[in-house]
């Protein structure tokens, strides 16, 4: 990961004035560099760099703004940061944009903030053409920083187990593994995972622990699986799954 990270949200608005070679050449300048909406703009502009893009345009009548219109081809890309995981508001709007954007024939692509441009996210999309501008960033849950799913609301917690049901098993094994990681980094399984969650994956997340070599660590985990396990009363009496 680049310490020295661009402003891409400067950098995006030469995009119109900039060759694809330019293009090509930044994104591979910045591929140690983590995905965000800015980012995202430039590989998207090399991808369809002869189709009409629109970035963060009014969409006809509506009080909408697609951040990514491949307007020619009805393909509409929506970066999901922390937001449309963690807030109620932010994706109730989502399903609102979404209803109305496929009642218009439009297809939408929505890239989580977990996700990265690299070669399997790449080939996903787009195929082997474009994976000359692979990110090294791996996809899952990198940064220091990054939110957890612990920290999602109950809608943006299903709205994550959906994705990540629907996803390819290696980019879903990079998601899970980048989660273990973070557990045994935090020594916690309650800072990472939630109790629906859990109730989920649970066989996944006790397999993951016995795995652990570090046995101070492994102890840790367990009682936070115990812990989880009896969370789970609450989520099976309030909750139906």
């Amino acid at each position: 990961m680049l310490l020295n990270r661009p402003n891409f949200k400067e950098e995006s608005k030469r995009l119109d004035t900039m060759t694809k070679s330019e293009i090509k050449n930044f994104i591979l300048k910045n591929k140690d560099c983590f995905l965000d909406e800015y980012f995202l703009r430039f590989y998207i502009k090399y991808i369809y760099y002869n189709d009409e893009l629109l970035f963060n345009k009014k969409f006809k009548e509506y009080n909408i703004y697609p951040d990514i219109l491949v307007k020619n081809k009805k393909i509409i890309f929506e970066y999901d940061g922390p937001t449309h995981y963690t807030t109620n508001e932010t994706i109730i709007k989502d399903y609102d944009k979404d209803y109305l954007f496929r009642e218009k024939g439009y297809k939408i692509i929505r890239i989580p903030f977990f996700i990265e441009f690299n070669e399997k996210i790449i080939k996903k999309y787009f195929g082997e053409k474009y994976i000359d501008i692979s990110s090294t960033y791996k996809n899952g849950f990198i940064h220091p920083n990054v939110v957890l799913p612990t920290s999602f609301c109950e809608r943006g917690l299903y709205r994550f187990i959906d994705y990540i049901e629907n996803i390819e098993d290696d980019i879903k094994t990079d998601i899970f593994n980048s989660l273990w990681q973070k557990s045994i980094r935090k020594k916690s399984l309650l800072f990472v995972i939630s109790p629906i969650m859990f109730l989920k994956y649970a066989d996944k997340i006790k397999e993951f622990i016995t795995k652990i070599g570090n046995e101070k660590i492994k102890n840790e985990l367990e009682k936070d699986y115990d812990k989880l396990c009896f969370e789970l009363k609450y989520v099976n009496k309030y909750t139906m799954i």
